[in-house]
């Protein structure tokens, strides 16, 4: 009798880099290296860092099991195509949806304060 394959262990939230594969429920455009939507979490600085998509934004932000909020968010403000900014903004407001996140393997889920996923990223090695 062959045994199921045990699950993979889930990627912590923080130091992982997570690529944005999508946001409210569309997909996010491909990039590449530093030039692809994603985000990280330092918990020695409590800082969040990520590109959006055509901006470099930081902010803090403070989890609790499973209850993770973003604040005090900035970002550079460089122009983009309108495709690129229509995803910046969609990625910004899910960020300051955020009230929670869960990982299942390697994917992070943003969850609005409904429980709906905002966005939604895959882990990978750090660009």
């Amino acid at each position: 009798m062959e045994s199921e394959p045990e699950p993979a262990a889930p990627s912590p939230l923080d130091k992982t880099y997570w690529k944005l594969v999508t946001v409210n429920g569309a997909s996010a455009p491909p990039g590449s290296g530093r030039h692809e939507p994603h985000i990280q979490f330092d918990p020695e600085k409590k800082r969040v860092t990520g590109y959006s998509g055509v901006n470099i934004f930081s902010g803090a932000y403070d989890v609790t099991g499973s209850r993770l909020r973003m604040s005090r968010m900035a970002s550079t403000r460089r122009a983009g195509s309108a495709e690129l900014m229509k995803l910046e903004t969609a990625y910004l407001k899910a960020l300051s949806a955020t009230r929670s996140y869960r990982v299942d393997g390697d994917v992070l889920e943003l969850l609005d304060v409904h429980g709906q996923v905002v966005a939604r990223f895959e882990a990978r090695e750090k660009q």
